[in-house]
């Protein structure tokens, strides 16, 4: 009997051992399979009705077999790489966890996961314009994030990554640190009434 410590890594691999006489030949009694993790859900929020479209970050996503927003199953989903999968939000009430299944279990549940149905009659909030428009691959430039109803923001997401850090200044403006990025994204903010829709007038460029 040998006892090692798993190195990182995703889906499910072989375990082979190597002495003088060679490595071991591979077989089913030899897989070992990763556990996934979900690093973060975006957006945040959305329809108590379900259908909306969520992005899924984190790791070892490969043969994904479900994705539950709490106790339901997504009625679709699509594993787009190890590191991310697209799934669309069933019906639900409240806070939830999101979790991925895989052959090698469910992920276990943290803040990072977590996706909200908002109560009905409390509107979501609006973004009008970001300023300034872009900034650095490398994240950490200061953004102002100018809109309505952001009174208990929740959050500021650039594209599916959360902003490092926020401030509501008052109801209508948000100051927020863009994490790193590429390209075009939608910058959005998450309430207790859901999540800003996306529009032209949200989008931050990455240099």
């Amino acid at each position: 009997m040998i006892t090692a410590g798993s190195p990182p890594g995703a889906g499910i691999v072989d375990v082979t051992v190597t002495t003088p006489g060679g490595t071991s030949a591979t077989s089913p009694a030899d897989r070992y399979a990763y556990t996934p993790v979900v690093n973060g859900v975006g957006p945040s929020s959305g329809s108590a009705a379900g259908g909306d479209t969520v992005t899924i970050v984190g790791a070892g996503f490969t043969g994904a077999t479900g994705v539950r927003f709490g106790p339901a199953a997504a009625p679709n989903m699509t594993v787009d790489s190890d590191m991310q999968i697209t799934a669309v939000s069933p019906p639900g009430t409240g806070l939830v966890d999101v979790t991925v299944t895989t052959p090698g279990g469910t992920s276990a549940t943290n803040s990072a996961d977590q996706f909200i149905y908002p109560p009905s009659g409390v509107p979501p909030p609006v973004v009008n314009a970001i300023t300034p428009p872009s900034g650095s691959a490398a994240g950490g430039d200061a953004v102002t994030v100018i809109g309505a109803m952001f009174t208990g923001a929740t959050g500021v997401w650039f594209g599916v990554a959360a902003a490092p850090a926020m401030t509501v200044d008052f109801d209508a403006q948000i100051t927020a640190t863009s994490p790193p990025g590429t390209g075009l994204v939608d910058v959005t903010v998450t309430t207790p009434g859901g999540t800003s829709a996306t529009s032209a007038a949200d989008q931050f460029t990455y240099l």
